[in-house]
């Protein structure tokens, strides 16, 4: 979906959907609502301007996200073999998982803050001390031997659907990063909401709207043309 010119909203399926129920379920989401076990779907975002291009997080790490993604990104006439930039809002298996498979083939930077890269190596590369230390806790706290295992390893299946990454470039908060006629900005983590006015859209009120910018745990970011004094809000969540 273009959501202005340049700036496009993508759409990359849970492990347990197809594309085409993803597309679905968004499409229904303001008319018809249902109920379902699992989130559907993760909407990365395609900043694209004067020859660059910038992915903000991308989608579980499976051929069938990929294909999304190449899909979602060809209906605007793009490839993920062009990004030349992604940004990790965090690193969880949806937003994070296909970071590595990408840099890889597009030989993108990887820029995320500085507190989402201290914890890839605890939860993808060796996760067996942070396992031992969930183990512990859960026994400290009372939690029955036959469960505490269970517990501490609830995540590690997870693991098979991330393209685990370091970094290229570690933030720390209140960068402000330019794509083109784009610029993306963020919070220092911990801070309060920052205020922003969203650009005149027909589907968007003409208000000012509090939003979490944090580069840390937000999966909201400000996006604003050069010049504009209108940021967009784009969360990669909702």
């Amino acid at each position: 979906m273009e959501v202005i010119e340049g700036l496009y909203q993508l759409i990359t399926p849970f492990p347990q959907f197809t594309y085409a129920q993803a597309k679905e379920y968004r499409a229904d989401l303001g008319s018809k609502p249902r109920w379902i076990k699992s989130l559907p779907y993760v909407l990365p975002y395609l900043i694209r301007s004067r020859g660059e291009m910038l992915l903000v997080d991308n989608g579980w790490n499976t051929d069938v996200a990929y294909q999304a993604l190449v899909e979602s990104m060809a209906e605007h006439g793009a490839h993920p073999r062009e990004i030349d930039r992604l940004i990790l809002t965090h690193v969880h298996p949806d937003h994070f998982g296909l970071t590595g498979r990408l840099a890889e083939e597009s030989g993108a930077r990887v820029l995320m803050h500085e507190r989402e890269a201290d914890v890839i190596a605890q939860r993808y590369f060796e996760p067996e001390p942070l396992v031992e230390r969930m183990r512990a806790w859960a026994r400290r706290h009372g939690v029955p031997e036959t469960k505490s295992s269970e517990l501490a390893t609830g995540s590690m299946g997870m693991r098979p659907f991330v393209a685990a990454r370091q970094p290229d470039v570690r933030l720390k908060g209140g960068e402000q990063i330019t794509v083109g006629d784009f610029v993306l900005s963020g919070c220092a983590p911990g801070r309060d909401a920052t205020a922003c006015r969203r650009r005149s859209h027909p589907n968007w009120p003409r208000d000012r709207w509090g939003c979490g910018l944090s580069w840390r745990r937000a999966s909201r970011m400000c996006a604003s043309k050069a010049g504009s004094r209108s940021p967009l809000a784009i969360s990669s969540s909702t």
